[in-house]
């Protein structure tokens, strides 16, 4: 059996056990255990599409484990290694897509919030900003719904995390962006929140 057929093998019986098919229709199994096989199934599914270079197909394992594993607070950690993993997979493809699902790299980041890990957020979504400005068309477009992404996913958590100069920063990223591709008017609607940001930083340095 080669890597790419045991992947599919792998993905299979992840199916069934997810989705409660064929024998596990009927077993009385814990539904959290059979959730965890469900998710290391998965994970391992991915892991043997990656080494057969079969990025898109890892994403897709990788992204069902994450979705499972998100369901219990005890498995965050798995869901944002999965979630992660799946991103980069994606990322690896980016390039010879003309349209990149945003749904993937955003819910990363705030996978990635979520777990606490503030900071590595950051360098997460500096990162998938760099990989989209490497796409040959529709670029600009994707990297400004990104940073609207980004921006709403770390308002959604700043009460908890405190995650107001990641905002300013990415908000200020996004009005430099659409500035530069000559979006005028959502700059505009974008400039008094950036005016206010620029004072507050003058009156700490004051």
């Amino acid at each position: 059996m080669t890597d790419y057929e045991q992947a599919n093998k792998l993905l299979q019986d992840a199916q069934r056990i997810r989705y409660r098919q064929g024998a596990y229709s009927w077993v009385h199994i814990c539904p959290t255990i059979l959730n965890q096989m469900a998710i290391d199934k998965y994970t391992q599914a991915g892991r043997m599409y990656q080494k057969c270079n079969k990025m898109e197909n890892a994403s897709f394992a990788y992204l069902e484990a994450a979705e499972i594993a998100q369901s219990c607070p005890r498995n965050l950690h798995k869901a944002f290694q999965n979630m992660f993993l799946a991103t980069f997979c994606f990322m690896e493809v980016v390039g010879n897509i003309e349209h990149v699902d945003l749904i993937c790299f955003n819910k990363c980041v705030l996978m990635s919030i979520e777990a606490g890990d503030i900071e590595g957020s950051a360098v997460l979504a500096d990162k998938i900003v760099d990989k989209l400005k490497s796409l040959k068309k529709g670029k600009s477009s994707q990297i400004i719904n990104f940073y609207k992404g980004v921006i709403e996913a770390y308002e959604i958590h700043n009460g908890e995390y405190s995650t107001e100069s990641y905002i300013d920063k990415y908000k200020l990223e996004l009005f430099e962006y659409l500035l530069m591709w000559g979006d005028h008017g959502q700059a505009f609607d974008l400039f008094d929140e950036v005016n206010l940001i620029f004072i507050t930083d003058r009156d700490c340095y004051n």
